[in-house]
């Protein structure tokens, strides 16, 4: 199992209690530290004297510091790798169902469990897997925040990509395939890999009986938070690049476009019928309407959507965020 840590030192201290309650017996847990600044390694180091440790001693992003811990773990000749993000809770008795449904099929590659809501109870299902929709344009999630059901659902459901932020993996997978994409830095990262995965044959599977507790957008702090507008603006539009015929593409730009030009504009008007007839009203509401395209405008989430869709537009794919303020978010960013 490898869990990377990246100034989420309270995260990870729970993600390891749980893994020490996994019911498998034949296993073992790596962390890997994406240089932290937050004394995380020493505190982990304390708390588990015993556990292997790897420190990058780069912020790599999520792809790029998982990419060391597998290289690192293949030399021990595993039979599988589990990745599991550090915000998470693992039940003691999902490794086993990951490992039963693989070891069931093993002419496949990937297998994730169904990720559930940490914070509601009862709980219901943040992603169970996803396909892409060629229709919407973007991945349709089933399972998504659908109550849990009171039996444990048994056999796989084939996918084009399980959850990311637990992912079980074959060592003869890892052996013949290239390792995580880090242009993507952080999101689309495991859905790129598993759809590579597919063109040699290497389906995903979704283990409905396999269950982990997943603090949803944790990484970034809030589900709105600029940077993760950064990276999942142009994130989604390499990975169209990298899977989807042109015109899907094209139809992918265009959504991406479309949506930044309507949060940009104002919401509303607030001009009423009888106010055309008063000069001070129509002043007073062209100033309004000008003042909120300002403050969209310079909005932190439109400086990142804007400042990615150029980087994308430039080649520019895993770089840091760049646009002005925002050395505020990024005090607040664990992951990159």
């Amino acid at each position: 199992m490898i869990i990377l840590n990246c100034n989420g030192v309270n995260d990870t201290l729970e993600c390891l209690a749980s893994t020490a309650q996994v019911a498998y017996g034949n296993v073992s847990a790596l962390a890997v530290d994406n240089l932290s600044s937050d004394d995380s390694e020493q505190i982990l180091r304390e708390t588990f004297p015993d556990l292997p440790w790897l420190q990058t001693g780069a912020n790599l992003g999520y792809a790029g510091g998982n990419n060391a811990g597998i290289r690192q773990v293949l030399a021990e000749d595993p039979d599988y790798v589990l990745l599991l993000n550090n915000d998470t809770l693992v039940a003691p008795d999902s490794l086993d169902a990951l490992v039963d449904a693989a070891e069931a099929h093993p002419a496949r590659g990937y297998f994730g469990p169904a990720a559930l809501t940490h914070q509601e109870v009862p709980r219901v299902i943040a992603l169970g897997g996803a396909n892409w929709d060629p229709d919407r344009c973007a991945f349709r999630k089933f399972g998504k925040n659908r109550p849990l059901p009171s039996n444990p659902v048994s056999g796989v459901i084939s996918t084009n990509y399980p959850t990311g932020c637990s992912l079980l993996i074959r060592r003869k997978v890892l052996e013949g395939i290239d390792l995580q994409d880090e242009r993507y830095v952080l999101t689309f990262e495991e859905s790129d890999w598993c759809l590579w995965g597919r063109e040699v044959a290497l389906l995903s599977f979704a283990v409905p009986g396999a269950r982990i507790q997943h603090k949803v957008s944790v990484p970034f702090g809030a589900a709105q938070l600029p940077l993760m507008r950064y990276f999942m603006t142009s994130n989604v539009l390499y990975w169209g690049r990298r899977h989807l015929p042109w015109y899907q593409r094209w139809r992918l730009l265009k959504k991406v476009l479309g949506r930044t030009l309507n949060e940009w504009l104002p919401t509303g008007c607030p001009l009423e019928s009888e106010h055309w007839r008063d000069p001070k009203a129509l002043r007073w509401t062209f100033a309004h309407l000008v003042e909120e395209l300002k403050q969209n405008w310079n909005s932190y989430e439109q400086r990142a959507t804007r400042q990615r869709l150029m980087d994308f537009l430039l080649g520019r794919l895993g770089d840091r965020p760049s646009w002005p303020g925002n050395d505020r978010v990024l005090r607040h960013f664990p992951s990159h």
